[in-house]
């Protein structure tokens, strides 16, 4: 009886990790975007801009994000490649 639990038991566990990577694998294949669909940090930096109140914490924080954002850009252009 033992012998009979025991191989159930391996079994089940065989089974459920399969099952596991399986699900893995179906939720990273559902979670890539088209690329055509994704949006580029300008993209979203502009929209954050376009749908933000003009306050003035906005204001600042949209200059900040635009200047981390053309510093990246240009320390990027300058990498070899």
């Amino acid at each position: 009886m033992g012998a009979w639990k025991r191989k159930t038991q391996i079994y089940l566990l065989i089974v459920s990790l399969i099952v596991s990577l399986l699900g893995m694998a179906v939720m990273r294949s559902s979670r890539v975007e088209p690329t055509s669909n994704a949006m580029t940090a300008a993209q979203k930096l502009d929209a954050l801009g376009k749908t933000g109140g003009q306050s003035p914490e906005m204001s600042r924080f949209m200059k900040h994000a635009k200047a981390s954002q053309d510093a990246n850009q240009e320390a990027a252009d300058e990498m070899p490649r």
